[in-house]
């Protein structure tokens, strides 16, 4: 959302009119309809007494994917079914954020995994409801060596599918799940491309 946006969203969530907010900041109610308009943006002081009164980051109106708490966030995406290649969903403007957990580099992207292929009885485990965060790497060219027992997100064409990448003769991309009736390895060719390695995940139910 533009900042505009943002100025008319917390003011619709605190019941503020725009006569009401004008006070509350010592400003005129033409300047509240200038910012609410986008037709002029608030300065840097006024941004930060608006975080104030609506109990927000002032981050939250200077940046782009930043919650109402100063937490940066990352896309979240749907398109990844763990087990099977899916189909591979483009952003959009209705496209959901996630927090991003300490630690990891605000470039990731985010996927919901759905499926049990890499879910297992012992050892790491990345069950159907996980979200995992990927740093892409569509712009890298990694060997297979760098890549060797890292956890990967794969397109093939539209699709895409998240498993273990092995590094053999030749390469394939394995699942966890030891069921490899349900769940075989997959092997790679020129049309699959690696597009993203997963560097965390969590579980939201």
């Amino acid at each position: 959302m533009d900042i505009h946006e943002k100025i008319v969203e917390m003011m619709s969530a605190s019941h503020l009119t725009q006569q009401k907010l004008a006070e509350k900041l010592g400003v005129s109610q033409v300047a509240i309809h200038s910012w609410v308009t986008g037709k002029k943006s608030p300065s840097k002081a006024n941004i930060s007494e608006m975080a104030k009164i609506f109990g927000v980051s002032a981050a939250y109106f200077l940046s782009d994917n930043v919650n109402p708490e100063g937490k940066k966030q990352v896309p979240l995406f749907e398109w990844v079914q763990a087990g099977t290649w899916t189909d591979f969903c483009n952003p959009s403007a209705e496209l959901e954020y996630i927090d991003l957990p300490y630690g990891v580099s605000e470039n990731c992207f985010a996927v919901r995994v759905r499926g049990n292929s890499m879910s297992r009885a012992i050892g790491s485990s990345i069950c159907d409801g996980s979200i995992v965060f990927c740093e892409p790497i569509c712009d890298k060219i990694l060997s297979p060596e760098h890549l060797n027992h890292k956890v990967v997100i794969a397109q093939y064409r539209d699709s895409a599918t998240i498993k273990e990448f092995i590094c053999d003769e030749p390469c394939y991309l394995s699942p966890w799940n030891p069921d490899r009736n349900l769940y075989p390895n997959l092997p790679l060719n020129d049309e699959v491309r690696i597009i993203g390695v997963v560097v965390a995940y969590q579980f939201l139910f």
